[in-house]
């Protein structure tokens, strides 16, 4: 066979593949407007955006006037040619939004935005289980289906609001997450309240569940790839929009895979250009790329940057200062401390209690867990809880504020720091990262280390890091259960390769998939942000992304946000750097000359007094003993007043339940004295009265007379 008879067969072949068996269905559109009044949960989400800059009207304009948002549903293809086959021509459908732009521009701009996995922005879920964000929390709203009820639909009305209303804003739920058709074990029942694992998927239940996704899906996981989210969103551009309309692709977290995917296997001559908020992997780099099994060193990468930031802020340097040690010498010396085999009340307190779970107004939530024991986790130092409850606050901008008034109060552990401590440090249920089912098995196919590193290596990373996540080694078994992997780290948990369909799917295949069209000759730009202080997402993903790009013809480059973290669209130099981007046609060098990315890097953590109430029950973080804040003394005294009302009540209505029986008693009673004493005079002889003695004579003498008169 010629080479020209075989770049034919690959061109029908891809030609098969980007256009559709079947015109795109659409169910919608479809008004799904917040109402003023579901909008009111977001007052203090939006309001954490202007605490860094945003201008108060803008903010104030979301929440009285929200953009009008239109929901729909798209019926997409299980499988697609290329990347799994399914005789039964199985559908899935996936969840669109849009706000359409308020002005015409020619040509017309829109923006479409995917944003899922751990570490991006902290997410809830919109599917009905209902499960928490992951990782910290800066917008935490759970709402019903009906309206926004995310963080993907709050950065879309940011992004509106930020572009004017002049750019329309389009959403996309990745198939098996959020509103689009999820990738669930119902059959096989786990992940329920009545499941082993609860709302976790326990190891032991991984193998029916692989099992009930192979009947479901006819063995075909990899319809559920971040690949065949890319072919979703690839058809969703080519059939809404025109060729003449500009249109710029946005992914953080697992979205900005799906943009490399886009890019580089489907590119759509409607795009101009890619924007990666984060780079979560790479694809078609030659230098393998950081891995989320390595998260441990991102970590400490970022917490020594972040420690290096803190000695130069004001507040921090103040209290750190007097100690001549610096906060970074400090926490050394604490974390030392902490597995002396005699140790501080606080020290034990960190590692006998199950860390933390905060859920406020600010918008901190954090699953942590240890277990009770002199030890942290199945006996490992103390000082592995203690690293890892800083892990858990670092990604996020608000809650990283705790950390040097955290290490300030378990260094010195007064009693008035217990206080403080106890309210912060409160049991939690949560073991690790909480992820769903499709996060791991993305972060299993797409993001883990091959061969898998053993316990031993994520023990020993974990080991020279300060700070770190909760990627451990309990993770090295669920990823040998997801991939029936015969790698060395798995052989001890004995799982046989045949045993079920793994729950995974070969990256590396999927990745050398290319659908261009044979007219490609559209050449967009790309660009990736990445935060200073984001340890889910290094600069070093970032750089590699560049060179695997320009390795492909195009123009791409990369900045970073100072200060900035996950999903830097939360930042104002994020927002400003995404605008200069959209606004200039895609121009990489208009993005790179912003002002605010030559900005010196800093970072808050002077924490208001509202906040501080809040979070620690005290007016200073650092010196404030613990105390009740405006808004709990009055719902005391609120609680204390309705309980005192209630008693009152309970006692009258006693006191009158009394009395009453006492009366019905009283009337029984009486009635059964008049009743008895009836019978008695029913049964006994009558005796003679009086008057009868009387009469008696006057009755016998005429009987008397009348008997002498016949003798």
């Amino acid at each position: 066979m010629n080479m020209s008879l075989l770049r034919l067969l690959w061109l029908a072949l891809a030609v098969v593949a980007v256009v559709p068996c079947h015109a795109l269905q659409i169910n919608g559109w479809f008004n799904c407007t917040p109402t003023r009044s579901s909008l009111k949960r977001y007052d203090y989400e939006l309001a954490s955006i202007e605490e860094l800059g945003k201008n108060d009207t803008k903010i104030m304009g979301l929440i009285n006037s929200p953009p009008f948002v239109e929901c729909a549903v798209a019926l997409m293809p299980l499988c697609r040619p290329g990347i799994c086959d399914d005789p039964q021509n199985q559908t899935v459908n996936v969840f669109p939004r849009r706000i359409s732009a308020l002005t015409n521009s020619t040509p017309p701009q829109s923006i479409w935005l995917t944003n899922d996995g751990p570490g991006v922005l902290d997410r809830t879920t919109c599917e009905c289980s209902a499960r928490g964000w992951i990782m910290g929390c800066v917008w935490v709203v759970l709402t019903q289906l009906s309206v926004l009820c995310d963080a993907v639909d709050q950065q879309a009305m940011a992004l509106f609001q930020n572009m004017s209303g002049q750019v329309s804003v389009y959403t996309m739920d990745l198939r098996g997450s959020g509103r689009s058709s999820p990738l669930t074990c119902l059959a096989s029942q786990v992940q329920t309240s009545e499941s082993l694992g609860g709302s976790q998927l326990a190891v032991s239940e991984i193998d029916n569940c692989a099992r009930d996704l192979q009947l479901q899906f006819n063995s075909n996981i990899s319809g559920f790839s971040l690949f065949s989210a890319a072919a979703d969103l690839n058809t969703l551009i080519t059939t809404i929009h025109s060729e003449d309309e500009r249109v710029y692709a946005y992914g953080a977290g697992f979205g900005s895979t799906v943009m490399q995917y886009l890019m580089r296997s489907f590119r759509p001559p409607q795009v101009a250009g890619y924007l990666l908020d984060g780079v979560f992997s790479v694809v078609g780099s030659a230098t393998p790329a950081p891995m989320a099994s390595r998260w441990d060193d991102s970590f400490s990468a970022v917490a020594k940057r972040f420690l290096r930031l803190s000695e130069d802020e004001f507040t921090c340097s103040t209290f750190f200062g007097t100690s001549r040690l610096g906060i970074n010498q400090t926490l050394n010396r604490l974390i030392r401390h902490f597995d002396e085999p005699k140790t501080s009340v606080c020290s034990s307190f960190v590692a006998q209690r199950r860390i933390l779970d905060v859920w406020d107004e600010i918008g901190g939530y954090i699953d942590y867990a240890s277990t009770d024991g002199s030890t942290g986790t199945e006996g490992e130092p103390r000082s592995y809880e203690l690293r890892r409850l800083l892990g858990q606050l670092l990604p996020n901008p608000r809650l990283r504020m705790l950390i040097p008034p955290l290490i300030y109060r378990l260094n010195r552990c007064t009693a008035q720091d217990l206080g403080v401590l106890l309210r912060f440090l409160s049991v939690s249920a949560a073991v690790g990262l909480d992820l769903n089912l499709h996060d791991e098995l993305i972060i299993f196919s797409e993001n883990w280390e091959q061969p898998s590193p053993t316990s031993s290596s994520f023990q020993q990373r974990l080991s020279q890091s300060l700070f770190a996540c909760n990627i451990n080694r309990r993770m090295v078994e669920r990823y040998c259960a997801f991939t029936l992997s015969r790698d060395n780290a798995c052989r001890k948990y004995g799982r046989s390769s045949d045993a079920y369909m793994p729950i995974a799917y070969d990256r590396d295949r999927l990745a050398n998939l290319s659908f261009l069209p044979a007219n490609a000759a559209n050449k967009p730009t790309a660009f990736a942000l990445v935060g200073e202080l984001d340890p889910y997402t290094p600069r070093e993903s970032a750089d590699l992304f560049v060179k695997a790009t320009q390795a492909a013809s195009l123009e791409a480059g990369s900045a970073v946000i100072p200060g900035g973290s996950a999903g830097v669209i939360q930042f104002d130099c994020g927002f400003a750097t995404i605008r200069a981007f959209v606004m200039s046609g895609g121009n990489v060098s208009a993005v790179l000359e912003e002002p605010c990315l030559a900005a010196p890097s800093k970072v808050l953590l002077t924490m208001s007094t509202e906040a501080t109430l809040q979070i620690l029950r005290t007016t200073n973080a650092y010196e404030g003993v613990l105390t009740l804040t405006a808004d709990a003394d009055n719902a005391r005294r609120k609680t204390s007043s309705f309980r005192q009302a209630f008693i009152l009540v309970c006692v009258a209505f006693g006191f009158s339940m009394i009395v009453l029986l006492l009366v019905l008693f009283a009337l029984f009673d009486r009635q059964r004295s008049e009743r008895t004493e009836r019978n008695e005079r029913k049964d006994t002889p009558r005796r003679p009265t009086r008057t009868d003695r009387r009469r008696e004579p006057e009755q016998s003498l005429p009987m008397l007379r009348r008997a002498d008169t016949v003798v």
